[in-house]
């Protein structure tokens, strides 16, 4: 599903959302074709609330649809999986991934020991608000969930924002600045949290990121996420520089495959 609107309501103006549902009723598929085809629709950033539920478990039919949007120009977010420990789980322990943990309101990691949780580890990437966050459900309601499948998508909108800007030089961000920038700004939780290091780079910081992106100085990007790129790098899989994009789906049936 292509869905083109400025918001008012006026047809083919606005950003495009490409809606792929790989959880449903009759089962659960498509997931590697899902990537590809937001990559063939000109998707920039795709928001994938899933997650493999076994450490290390890997489908190369999903790793080479990432690849594949990340060869097209996108950025791919992925939530880490909601099993609350630091065990590495596909598809966001990719690499070419933004992996992102889920964060309480007050900057700690969301997870209570024996309960569900955000994963951690050195691999992560950032981190969004994750407790609470009100979204559709169906029918024209309105509810409150928890988990990482809500927090990625505050880091895939976060970016797209990014991508839509006018830069002060002219011309939208490019992928490498809005991904530094991602890094460069946001908040340190280590602090706050018992796992130093294993919430990325920290609290994404709307904000501060947007400043960052319309200024797009690619020099400047690059000296700022360096160190930051080169620690998550050395702990995954480094694979790509490049970044994926696509839509994303139903967070209860979500919720259900991370159990």
């Amino acid at each position: 599903m292509c869905i083109r609107d400025s918001g008012d309501g006026s047809p083919n103006t606005g950003v495009r959302l490409v809606a792929n549902v790989i959880f449903g009723e009759g089962g659960n598929g498509g997931f590697a074709e899902a990537l590809v085809y937001g990559a063939d629709k000109g998707a920039r950033i795709s928001s994938n609330s899933w997650s493999y539920t076994q450490p290390k478990y890997v489908n190369t039919d999903v790793l080479d649809a990432i690849d594949y949007a990340v060869a097209k120009g996108a950025i791919v977010v992925f939530s880490v999986s909601n099993s609350n420990d630091g065990k590495k789980r596909y598809p966001a322990y990719y690499a070419p991934t933004i992996a992102v943990a889920a964060l309480e309101n007050d900057g700690r990691r969301w997870g209570t020991p024996g309960n569900d949780g955000t994963d951690y580890g050195d691999w992560v990437d950032v981190a969004a608000p994750g407790v609470a966050v009100v979204s559709t459900i169906g029918g024209g309601r309105y509810a409150g969930s928890s988990g990482t499948s809500m927090a990625a998508p505050h880091v895939a909108g976060v970016l797209a924002l990014g991508a839509s800007l006018d830069t002060a030089a002219g011309g939208r961000p490019t992928r490498a600045a809005l991904l530094a920038c991602l890094s460069s700004t946001a908040r340190d939780v280590d602090a706050l949290n018992a796992e130093p290091g294993k919430l990325g780079a920290g609290l994404v910081d709307a904000e501060a990121f947007l400043a960052c992106a319309a200024g797009d100085d690619e020099e400047a990007a690059r000296d700022a996420a360096a160190p930051r790129q080169l620690e998550i790098a050395g702990v995954k899989r480094m694979a790509a520089t490049g970044l994926v994009s696509w839509a994303s789906d139903d967070d209860e049936a979500f919720a259900v495959a991370y159990k």
